[in-house]
């Protein structure tokens, strides 16, 4: 493995994003919305995934469950 010039710990998530909703839904209401996005979430994974794009060598370090 190359050198690294950025570690990053901490927790990773998977952040589902409704875009487009009317309003923020109240509880037990549903709401249709056309767009839904799922992407990475989780201050290390967001910090490498931007340190990489500027050309960094990146890595995570970040616990998986079962």
């Amino acid at each position: 493995m190359p050198p690294l010039d950025l570690l990053t710990v901490g927790e990773a998530f998977q952040d589902l994003i409704f875009v487009g909703l009317p309003h923020m839904p109240k509880h037990g209401e549903e709401l249709k919305t056309a767009r839904f996005v799922s992407t990475v979430g989780g201050g290390a994974l967001i910090t490498a995934t931007a340190a990489a794009r500027l050309g960094v060598r990146t890595a995570v370090v970040s616990a998986l469950s079962d």
